[in-house]
C-alpha cells in the first residue's frame, strides 16, 4: 500500500473526525445530566446535522471499501491458484493405480470425483468476482459490507474444500472432519445466496436493465449448478461416512 494512498485516507479521516467533533462541540452535559444544546436556535437543525455527519461517516467507509477493490482482486487471484492446486491434487489421487486393487480406495476416488465439480465451481466464481475486463461487474455497486462478506466466504470456501480433500487422506474414521467441513461449506454456500439476493434488492433494475438481468441469470445459475453438486457429494460420501460410523469401534486407537 502506497504512502500516497494512505496520506489520503489520513486527510480523510481527519477531515471526518474534525467534522463529527465539530457538529457536537456545541453540546454540553448539565450537573443534572440533561444536554444543553448552546444556541436554541439550532434544535430544529439537530437531526439534520447528525443525519449529515452519519452520510458523511458511511461515505468514507465506502471509498474505503472501493479502494481496498485492488487487494480483493489481489486474494481472489491466490484463491484462484489454490483451487488449480487442489484440482491437481485431486487428479493425480483419481488416477493413481493403487486405487484400482482396494475397494475403500475405490470409494474414496468416487468421493474425489465428486469433489471436481465443487472445486471447479468456486474457481469459476472466484474467477467471475475478479472479472475486469467488462463493465460493470458482478460486485460493481456492492457496498462495502457485502464485499467484506464475500472475502471472508471466498475464504472459507477454499479451506473448507482443502478440508475434505484432506480427510479422504486420513486414517478412518474421519466422519466429524468431513462432516463438519461439509456442513461450513453449505453454510459459506448459503451465506453467498444471501449476500447475492441483498445485493440485487439493493440494485434498481432499471438503470442498466442488461447487466441487471444478465448478472442475476448467471449468478442464480451458478448457485443452482453448486446446489447440485454439494447434493451430489453427500450422496457420494453417504455410504462412506454410515461405513465408519458402523466400524469405527476398529479405529478407536488411531
Amino acid at each position: 500500500m502506497g504512502s500516497k494512498y494512505l496520506n489520503n485516507v489520513m486527510i480523510g479521516l481527519s477531515g471526518i473526525l474534525e467534522s463529527y467533533r465539530g457538529c457536537f462541540a456545541v453540546f454540553t452535559i448539565r450537573e443534572d445530566g440533561t444536554v444543553n444544546i448552546g444556541n436554541s436556535y439550532r434544535t430544529p437543525l439537530i437531526p439534520s446535522d447528525v443525519d449529515a455527519e452519519l452520510c458523511g461517516i458511511k461515505r468514507f467507509i465506502e471509498w474505503l471499501g472501493r479502494s481496498n477493490i485492488s487487494v480483493l482482486q489481489d486474494e481472489w487471484h491466490s484463491i484462484i491458484i489454490e483451487y488449480e492446486s487442489l484440482l491437481c491434487d485431486i487428479m493425480i489421487f483419481v488416477n493413481s493405480p493403487e486405487v484400482e486393487d482396494d475397494p475403500e480406495e475405490l470409494m474414496l476416488r468416487e468421493q474425489a470425483e465428486g469433489l471436481i465439480p465443487l472445486v471447479k465451481l468456486s474457481r469459476l466464481f472466484i474467477n467471475k468476482l475478479r472479472l475486469t475486463n467488462s463493465q460493470p461487474r458482478l460486485t460493481s455497486h456492492m457496498d462495502f459490507g457485502h464485499l467484506e462478506a464475500l472475502r471472508c466466504v471466498a475464504e472459507t470456501m477454499s479451506s473448507e474444500l482443502y478440508v475434505i480433500f484432506d480427510a479422504l487422506y486420513e486414517s478412518r474414521p474421519h466422519t466429524k472432519k468431513l462432516i463438519d467441513a461439509m456442513i461450513a461449506l453449505d453454510a459459506a454456500f448459503k451465506d453467498i445466496t444471501a449476500i447475492f439476493i441483498d445485493h440485487f434488492d439493493s440494485l434498481d433494475p432499471n438503470s442498466d436493465p442488461e447487466a441487471y438481468q444478465s448478472h442475476r441469470r448467471w449468478i442464480q445459475l451458478w448457485l443452482s449448478q453448486f446446489n447440485v453438486a454439494i447434493e451430489n457429494f453427500i450422496w457420494l460420501s453417504h455410504d462412506h461416512i454410515i461405513e465408519d460410523i458402523t466400524t469405527g469401534s476398529e479405529y478407536e486407537d488411531y
